[in-house]
């Protein structure tokens, strides 16, 4: 046997908290003398050695398995802008990438020296086009979901309850409750993601992306979920009955895998744990960093719903009166604001919150 047991090559997604997990993953392979390679957006590669919110993982990508390849695709569509990542989840973009992707992993699969050729292709939940691309090179692709199990349940409901009518929602059946395998509550329409549940959704294209990514997710024979059984158990109960129902039946079910928790804060010396970004204001870290040590232990509510969440005014202020009743002391992260195309930029959170909201930090 060569050096390097099999080759598995990595697809992430393009948001940053889609991407970092896979460094980890990346690790991980690698440590079982498998050798590792990662496709990755060509706008992107350069900053994953520059920019705060990748560097850390990434330079610890480099230190552990220097023989990992993070490749740069030239896909000419995601240039970072909303515009750029908006087109990549249309039909026509994934056939771009498709194409971009697949020049890339080519010269993979030709390969006749000491790397083997690739055995499989392990993407993020985001690229679902992958699976078009496993195809055409004729190798299997599994999926990593970087979120919770209940969230992966969901998704793999989609396609259910697309069939049954439940979605997507109308008049009708916009205030029937919905079963979700491993929730052991019904669930209210409104509670669905905003990709299933705003009206809008279907206008700009993000209710087709969602269940396009969720009919390909029943595709896949295996699906890696960053949890573990402790955390979710029932989830994780329900999905593997589903699994090995639908195998009697010969059905599509993935068989789903928990790895995590990825990303472990002992996987780093403490020196490197304080979160920086060149954009934020050293002052103004440093004191939220000295608020957070003064706090009492699980006293502090952590509010962050990603870097694709606009919320609207009213879910703002909302959001902002159940903290005040709550009485709890709270960090709200907000990122970067996101709209969608052709739309005015959303006022920032300073300006959303009602009055007796004195400090904002605008991102963690």
């Amino acid at each position: 046997m060569g050096k390097w047991r099999a080759h598995v090559v990595l697809v992430p997604g393009l948001a940053p908290g889609h991407a970092v997990p896979f460094f980890d993953l990346a690790i991980r392979i690698a440590a079982s003398h498998v050798k590792v390679t990662i496709l990755d957006f060509g706008y992107r590669v350069p900053k994953l050695w520059s920019d705060a919110i990748y560097s850390r993982w990434a330079l610890r990508l480099r230190a552990a398995h220097p023989d990992i390849e993070v490749v740069p695709v030239k896909d000419s569509i995601y240039d970072g802008t909303r515009e750029g990542f908006y087109s990549c989840i249309t039909q026509l973009g994934e056939e771009r990438l498709i194409a971009a992707f697949g020049s890339n992993l080519a010269p993979l699969m030709d390969s006749t020296g000491d790397v083997p050729r690739p055995c499989c292709i392990i993407s993020d939940m985001l690229v679902g086009w992958t699976a078009e691309l496993s195809a055409k090179f004729n190798i299997p692709r599994y999926l990593m979901h970087i979120q919770p199990a209940i969230n992966l349940s969901l998704m793999l409901h989609v396609p259910t309850l697309t069939a049954e009518g439940r979605l997507p929602l109308t008049e009708e059946n916009a205030t029937k409750t919905i079963e979700i395998p491993g929730i052991r509550f019904p669930v209210h329409p409104a509670d669905l993601p905003t990709d299933l549940s705003d009206p809008i959704s279907l206008k700009w294209g993000s209710y087709e992306f969602f269940l396009r990514m969720a009919r390909g997710a029943r595709e896949a024979p295996i699906v890696l979920v960053n949890t573990f059984r402790e955390l979710e158990e029932d989830v994780l109960a329900a999905l593997d009955e589903l699994h090995s129902r639908a195998a009697t039946d010969g059905q599509a079910y993935p068989k789903v895998i928990p790895i995590g928790p990825l990303l472990l804060p002992s996987d780093f010396p403490s020196s490197d744990i304080t979160v920086f970004d060149q954009d934020y204001e050293s002052e103004e870290i440093a004191s939220l960093m000295q608020w957070l040590d003064m706090q009492p232990p699980r006293s502090v509510l952590y509010i962050a719903f990603g870097t694709l969440v606009n919320n609207a005014r009213e879910q703002t202020e909302e959001i902002a009166h159940g903290l005040e009743a709550s009485e709890q002391s709270f960090l709200w992260s907000t990122g970067s604001l996101m709209k969608r195309p052709n739309e005015p930029l959303p006022p920032t959170l300073a300006e959303l919150l009602p009055p007796g909201y004195s400090w904002v930090h605008s991102a963690v």
